[in-house]
């Protein structure tokens, strides 16, 4: 472990917890920080993408200071939360199927795909939430407008009634399915950045190893929901 690293991330659960509520207060003191200058909202803040949620307006009304911070709460968990679970779940994946692994050395043009895939069977987000803008019937039950819902990506990219057999990696058959990075008006603008990021990890794993696999007496610890991926991933990389 890096001793370096600062307290907020040693000592297990409980510390990565304080550490995820600082990062949010830090957020929230930014935002307060950003509106308050000057009494114009962005006044010192630089012009990038971020700042540009200052000037972002929703049927002719700006954002409010919660919405903002909500957003950009998303953008830092999408970066860094999901990614490193996507890359655990990949490298167990290929730790329990010594084949793959074997197949994706041979034909690194096999591993976007594949990557989708994977992900797909072993989802690194469990969860998001929604209002309902209008009333809407799924599956038979009735859902009224200005509901707050919970949609369940696990389960979506896992329906028997669409994908068969969930379990079974068929990542051509399966890939124009996948709800990975969302759907419609709701596809994750930075789909195109995670791929290049996993693929070039992934790349570089398989290119450099030639074998990856579990460590025997020593299993891997899954996260607490609502995370996703693992606490702790052992793994014997030769």
């Amino acid at each position: 472990m890096d001793s370096q690293k600062p307290r907020s991330y040693l000592g297990g659960r409980q510390s990565r917890d304080g550490a995820r509520r600082a990062r949010v207060r830090w957020i929230h003191q930014g935002a307060a920080d950003t509106t308050s200058r000057g009494g114009r909202r962005g006044a010192a803040a630089p012009d990038d993408i971020t700042t540009s949620l200052l000037r972002a307006q929703i049927d002719q009304r700006p954002l409010q200071d919660e919405e903002i911070v909500s957003i950009v709460r998303n953008w830092t968990v999408g970066e860094l939360g999901t990614i490193a679970a996507c890359v655990g779940i990949l490298a167990h994946y290929l730790a329990e199927h010594p084949s793959l692994q074997q197949d994706l050395r041979a034909e690194p043009a096999l591993l976007p795909d594949t990557i989708d895939e994977i992900l797909r069977i072993h989802a690194p987000l469990i969860t998001n939430r929604r209002v309902t803008t209008r009333p809407v019937e799924i599956g038979g039950r009735h859902i009224p407008a200005g509901q707050r819902i919970t949609i369940m990506w696990a389960s979506a990219n896992r329906d028997e009634a669409v994908f068969g057999t969930p379990d079974e990696c068929r990542p051509a058959q399966n890939a124009a399915r996948n709800l990975l990075y969302g759907a419609g008006i709701h596809a994750c603008p930075g789909a195109p950045l995670a791929r290049l990021e996993l693929r070039a990890i992934m790349q570089a794993l398989l290119a450099h190893t030639r074998r990856i696999s579990l460590v025997p007496g020593n299993p891997p610890v899954a996260e607490v929901y609502p995370g996703a991926g693992f606490a702790s991933l052992p793994l014997r990389i030769e």
